[in-house]
């Protein structure tokens, strides 16, 4: 019969040491604390108010600390943080060996939003002086400043935005998006119909510039009536009672009472000329660190940083729990845990 190895979890242990000479050299709480070390925690002095008075508070990068490597490790309660800061060495070694409240860890994590933005920029700035991030002139998604070019998927864009954009001098990279309640007015296939032979494409419609006024396939006269609500498109419409009496109101506009009307896009030109920009070389290459960079990104804060679903509620608290992985990324990144995603070169 197999031997095997008795329990003896009745052992006494005498574990001598400190906090600093028992935590590994290695551990990944040193590199958050020394990529916290350098930061400025200026902007939370201004929120305790116990300089005369009162407790001496938590250290804010303490607290900064723990959270960071409580996202690291998938833990998003407060209660089960409060544990852990009082059992787990790493965490014990953060706070410096002090009792900590769910309370004290569930506000900070909440409220100093603006603070953290700070702190957030700061790790940002760091990683440009150290060259790491992907591009000093490209802007992905509209995530880096001072971009020369924008990168972005088709359904994040907007028609305004990406004119005033262009307007500035920075070119933008955005395949048009086709899905129907995006495409620009007037092109969607809800204006495209045809029945019983006859050709109603909205293409069809033609525009004179000296009357601002649109002409259907049978001549008649289409009005200059206001913008869309977007302001980015033309509405014309014809008179209800020239529809009315025309032969072919059964297939252009069998349910309208007051007329047919066509959206004309002010931007077609300029949305197509920017979607053709990612058929150049450069285009591709664009195109590609978009991918590597913000793809790669989305898939560590998902999975490296256990993003399964908020804790806080609303939008607001939505927006506050990206931050924070948005922080612990970069912070990850400037304290070399991690590496930059770097797109291939393409030629």
């Amino acid at each position: 019969m197999a031997k095997y190895m008795e329990h003896k979890r009745d052992t006494e242990l005498f574990v001598a040491g400190s906090l600093e000479g028992l935590l590994p050299e290695d551990s990944v709480a040193r590199a958050i604390w020394a990529g916290l070390e350098h930061l400025d925690f200026g902007p939370y002095d201004g929120l305790y108010k116990n300089d005369a008075v009162g407790r001496s508070a938590l250290n804010p990068r303490c607290l900064t600390a723990v959270w960071t490597l409580a996202l690291l490790r998938g833990v998003t309660s407060s209660i089960r943080l409060a544990a852990l800061c009082g059992q787990d060495l790493e965490f014990r070694w953060l706070l410096g060996d002090a009792p900590v409240e769910k309370s004290t860890l569930c506000d900070f994590r909440k409220k100093h939003g603006e603070a953290l933005a700070s702190l957030s920029t700061q790790v940002l700035g760091a990683l440009g002086r150290n060259g790491l991030l992907p591009e000093e002139n490209m802007g992905v998604d509209g995530t880096i400043v001072r971009a020369a070019s924008i990168t972005a998927h088709g359904a994040y864009h907007d028609t305004l935005q990406l004119d005033a954009i262009e307007k500035k001098g920075i070119q933008c990279f955005v395949p048009e998006d086709r899905t129907a309640n995006r495409m620009a007015p007037g092109v969607s296939p809800e204006y495209h119909t045809v029945c019983r032979g006859l050709t109603n494409h909205a293409d069809k419609f033609s525009y004179d510039e000296s009357t601002d006024a649109m002409h259907c396939p049978h001549g008649h006269c289409m009005d200059w009536r206001k913008l869309n609500d977007g302001k980015t498109a033309a509405v014309y419409q014809a008179p209800a009672e020239v529809c009315q009496s025309c032969r072919a109101k059964p297939q252009c506009c069998p349910k309208s009472q007051s007329g047919r009307y066509v959206n004309r896009s002010l931007y077609k030109e300029k949305i197509e000329t920017i979607a053709q920009r990612l058929e150049t070389l450069e285009g591709r290459r664009q195109k590609n660190a978009r991918w590597v960079v913000c793809e790669g990104t989305f898939a560590r804060l998902n999975n490296l940083l256990h993003w399964g679903r908020c804790r806080i509620w609303g939008r607001a608290g939505a927006e506050v729990e990206l931050l924070w992985r948005q922080f612990v990324h970069n912070l990850m990144l400037l304290s070399g845990t991690w590496k930059p995603m770097v797109p291939a070169k393409t030629g």
